[in-house]
């Protein structure tokens, strides 16, 4: 299924969590292929439910990380009722894939797997961010050997920040 998502053209989902789905799709107006993720729809006039109020501190938090090992935030909004972040797609497979189809990680690969990941969470923290949901498949790693921590969905910010 394709549709158009204001100038976003969402080509294939990637996957569902408990937030909402998140789509491969092509950002027209810069020529790129970005990664969209969706809330469904709240009915009209509808107070802003617990999920919406989390979508939207994601946003807020995520978008403030700068640190190569954190997808990009490059929009957000609301399109007919659809509460909508644009981030980095991210090629790759995450970890849950990569254990289930090529067993164990070796110790020195699966020791540096937690220290970059470990990095980023630090850089986070720094922040004031908390993740709060790291699991292997929030852990994604790519084709040139580089550690991405997905879903800052139930991040929450520290009292400080």
């Amino acid at each position: 299924m394709r549709r158009s998502l204001g100038r976003y053209e969402l080509t294939h989902e990637l996957g569902r969590g408990g937030m909402g789905v998140v789509w491969a799709a092509h950002d027209r107006d810069h020529d790129r292929e970005v990664a969209v993720k969706l809330l469904a729809p709240r009915g009209r006039g509808a107070e802003l439910s617990t999920l919406e109020r989390r979508f939207l501190r994601e946003i807020r938090l995520t978008g403030r990380l700068r640190h190569s090992g954190v997808p990009a935030v490059h929009d957000h909004g609301n399109h007919e009722g659809e509460l909508y972040l644009v981030m980095d797609l991210v090629p790759g497979r995450a970890l849950d894939a990569v254990l289930k189809n090529d067993g164990p990680l070796g110790v020195e690969h699966a020791a540096d797997v937690a220290r970059r990941a470990s990095e980023v969470l630090s850089y986070a923290h720094g922040q004031g961010v908390v993740h709060r949901d790291l699991k292997p498949s929030n852990l994604m790693m790519t084709p040139d050997g580089e550690i991405k921590v997905l879903d800052f969905g139930v991040a929450a910010a520290e009292p400080s920040a």
